[in-house]
């Protein structure tokens, strides 16, 4: 069956001598991944150029037994030109489409979470403060990628939590004090990183936006952020120490 979809490409690999494989996604068809066959040796047959966090228009013929769909147009809607042109914005668009692909299976249609990709992207190329960006997108992936912890009560007794607590990662969520004297190798948490938390998942993009970390909380909600998506993605993220050497310089 022929489908027609806007599409974000996540993933762009050489296959054989004239192919590509891309991995869009998609806001009618989740994650897919796709075949490109002979693009290299005709680039011309399709008007992208197949560059990473652009956003296209494709058509491809959908194989519901395959995990490999067959591309057979793809037109370029937004380039997101801006973002190309300077190193930071690059490393967070990197970042995010790695993270996205990560969090994600194929053929799970997520509208919401093309709308946050797409929402993203255009932030990077057009605002100038992006200060919390990054910790934006990552609680926003979490939340609706089904893998935020639970931020408002105790795993262990269930109390609503209103003081400072820890974060398990093998409980998924928080611990009051209490509950956290029993277990080992927990995060400690501040009530303000949990109410930043908790604002940005729960706010729309540009409210959420609005929202200052204190300088002296960003390490924390770093470190709470980068250790639960390593946990929950059971794998580093690469890009993660690019984005974090380019924010070194």
């Amino acid at each position: 069956m022929i489908q027609t979809t806007d599409a974000v490409i996540l993933r762009s690999e050489r296959f054989r001598e004239t192919s590509r494989l891309l991995t869009f996604l998609t806001p009618d068809f989740g994650k897919i991944h796709t075949l490109a066959k002979g693009v290299r040796r005709q680039p011309s047959r399709f008007g992208s150029t197949f560059q990473l966090f652009t956003c296209n228009r494709i058509v491809f013929y959908e194989r519901k037994r395959s995990g490999l769909q067959l591309l057979s147009q793809c037109d370029l809607i937004n380039p997101f030109s801006p973002i190309r042109s300077d190193l930071k914005r690059t490393a967070c668009a990197v970042y995010f489409t790695e993270l996205v692909d990560r969090a994600t299976e194929p053929a799970d249609p997520n509208g919401r979470l093309y709308a946050l990709l797409l929402r993203a992207l255009r932030d990077l190329s057009e605002k100038e403060d992006l200060r919390e960006i990054v910790p934006l997108f990552e609680v926003k992936l979490l939340s609706l990628s089904g893998l935020m912890p639970e931020l408002t009560r105790c795993q262990g007794c269930r109390e609503k939590i209103t003081a400072p607590c820890a974060l398990s990662l093998q409980k998924g969520g928080i611990l009051c004090d209490l509950c956290s004297k029993k277990e080992k190798g927990l995060l400690q948490l501040s009530m303000g990183i949990l109410e930043s938390i908790r604002h940005m998942a729960s706010s729309p993009w540009e409210l959420a936006h609005r929202i200052r970390i204190p300088e002296k909380n960003r390490g924390e909600l770093t470190q709470m952020l980068r250790q639960f998506i390593a946990f929950y993605l059971d794998e580093k993220i690469r890009s993660r120490r690019f984005l974090e050497e380019v924010e070194s310089l």
